[in-house]
């Protein structure tokens, strides 16, 4: 796809909706949006690799529907469907057309709230933990995560959930991973719009290599809520632990190991005041890699949104993570720093340019990358 053909695209969408009117209200409370996302972006180095770098412009299409039902009743249900058209412009061998699929429900009353979400997502992108040079590595990813809180008294909630996720990876090279978790939770009010908590969580990790199967189990005390009038957020912490099987395969006995460790997880919101938010993510959990291997995986994540105007804002965020793979001596240091700004044209229009930077660092030298890539996207929403 050339500039020129891009920018066609982009005249009809922007002529569509302008002279359009909200038509695809289908009966009262439910709509159907024709949604779409068109971009270019320019990265540096596209398969994240050590040395002998190969960059490439990319230009990116996906139209897309979006069927939102109950927007004003307890139940809401929204369905998204887009196809990701990809083309790269100095290695067409990786041009590819992806798939997105997602449901998110919601049930909510005086005493119960209920969630469901699923999709099936397909991915073609090369990551710190997932890449391969010269080739860019395919990704499909199925969830489904039932999950539902009930109030069994004035000041009690209780909740229990469940989480499937599988990934599936193409070329051949990388352990398939099938992972169901189970979370079960208890609330009490402390004080308005402030729930202290107990939990467990327990987690299965199938992988196609037997002798990387495990299973996690996470004690946990936290809260949730308005710590303060302008924080808000989760935190938790507890003692986590992770039992990687002992298994037989053509007869050949593999030991399993246990490792523990302190788990935590904050998610926190600042509001530093009604135009700008401060977001700050920090936890330590085990991981299980595209390798086979296990990982202790510590992330501490910091990041801002503000509204310039009415219709200009502007975000940031910078992460670090450390990877230690179980049972060897790799460890990596993985660093992240995005910006962009986003300018809304109107109701069904806007535009983005952004700027990310990655770095893995690994005693293991041929793992380690660096990466720039440069974005800029039109979104619409009718």
């Amino acid at each position: 796809m050339t500039t020129k053909s891009l920018a066609g695209i982009l005249t009809l969408a922007a002529a569509a909706l302008t002279t359009a009117h909200a038509a695809f209200e289908i009966s009262p409370g439910t709509d159907l949006f024709l949604t779409g996302t068109a971009g270019f972006k320019y990265d540096d180095n596209i398969f994240l690799s050590h040395s002998g770098e190969k960059s490439s412009g990319i230009f990116d299409v996906a139209p897309g529907i979006s069927l939102e039902m109950g927007s004003a009743a307890l139940t809401k249900n929204v369905f998204t469907y887009s196809e990701d058209f990809v083309t790269y412009t100095d290695a067409s061998s990786q041009n590819t057309q992806l798939a997105n699929v997602q449901y998110d429900g919601k049930y909510s009353d005086d005493k119960l709230t209920l969630k469901l979400n699923a999709g099936y997502h397909q991915i073609a992108q090369n990551t710190r933990d997932v890449r391969l040079n010269g080739v860019i590595v395919h990704t499909d990813v199925t969830n489904v995560s039932p999950d539902a809180e009930v109030k069994v008294s004035q000041k009690t909630v209780l909740g229990a959930g469940f989480d499937y996720y599988n990934y599936h990876y193409t070329p051949a090279g990388f352990i398939d991973l099938q992972t169901w978790t189970v979370p079960l939770n208890a609330y009490y009010e402390v004080e308005p719009d402030l729930q202290a908590s107990a939990g467990y969580r327990y987690r299965n990790n199938s992988l196609d290599l037997p002798a990387a199967n495990s299973y996690d189990n996470y004690f946990n005390i936290g809260a949730r809520g308005t710590f303060d009038p302008k924080l808000t957020g989760t935190v938790d912490v507890g003692y986590n632990q992770r039992v990687i099987k002992s298994v037989t395969v053509n007869g050949v006995h593999v030991s399993g190991r246990t490792e523990s460790a302190v788990g935590f997880d904050a998610k926190l919101q600042y509001a530093f005041d009604e135009k700008t938010a401060f977001n700050f993510i920090a936890t330590n959990d085990f991981g299980s890699a595209a390798t086979g291997d296990s990982q202790k995986v510590f992330e501490l994540s910091a990041g801002v949104t503000t509204a310039i105007s009415d219709v200009l804002s502007a975000d940031g965020t910078i992460s670090y993570y450390n990877y230690k793979y179980v049972g060897s001596t790799r460890h990596d240091d993985y660093y992240t720093g995005q910006v962009g700004v986003t300018y809304k044209f109107n109701q069904y229009l806007s535009g983005r340019a952004s700027y990310l930077y990655q770095s893995n660092s690994s005693n293991i030298s041929v793992v380690s990358f660096n990466d720039n890539v440069f974005a800029v996207s039109i979104t619409a929403r009718y």
